[in-house]
């Protein structure tokens, strides 16, 4: 038997033909969930043109929303990362992102209602090229960098630009351009409508 740790800087791709209110779950779901720390965790969000406005907005609205307290507080969704080092790896890569010219559109902070403990607000960051270290390299934190396409070649050719080929996720209501893409999926498991 083989086992293989491949690292995670999974895509998740979002059509244009999605129920956008779904899309935006799956999406928050597959980065913030466990806080990012999850190698499959898909961290690059690849949104059609078509509907970045609208899904964005949604996203950062409903992500600023997430509430972040301690774990076994009533309500809580989101707790802190694992250590001190990686809370400071995590703010570091935002602060980096924000050097190289992305826009952070929500998180990459400490909450401010929270003064003690490892927390981080989940970070959103947008205007993200290929060559930047947030779009290349693995967080293991609750960070999704988001880049937009418009055509279907373009998504996967976007989707396929890592080192890493651990999971992927493919949003749309046409099953037959579901299978196209997850069969072109560089990656060892894909997921179909949810992540």
């Amino acid at each position: 038997p083989v086992s293989l740790e491949l690292g995670g800087k999974s895509p998740i791709i979002v059509f244009d033909d999605v129920e956008i209110d779904k899309a935006v779950e799956w999406t928050m779901f597959g980065c913030f969930w466990t806080n990012g720390q999850i190698c499959s965790a898909t961290s690059r969000l690849l949104v059609h043109e078509k509907i970045a406005d609208e899904f964005l907005d949604k996203l950062v609205k409903w992500t600023k929303n997430i509430k972040i307290s301690d774990p076994f507080e009533e309500g809580c969704r989101l707790g802190p990362v694992v250590s001190k080092g990686q809370y400071e790896r995590v703010v570091k890569f935002v602060s980096n992102a924000r050097k190289e010219g992305a826009t952070v559109l929500c998180g990459g902070a400490r909450p401010g209602h929270l003064k003690k403990g490892y927390f981080v607000e989940p970070a959103i960051i947008s205007n993200v090229t290929t060559s930047m270290e947030i779009w290349r390299d693995e967080v293991f934190g609750p960070v999704l960098c988001v880049k937009t396409f418009s055509t279907e070649d373009e998504a996967i050719q976007l989707a396929n630009d890592s080192q890493y080929g651990l999971a992927g996720a493919v949003l749309s209501n046409d099953l037959e351009r579901c299978d196209r893409v997850s069969k072109a999926f560089e990656a060892g498991i894909v997921w179909v409508n949810c992540s």
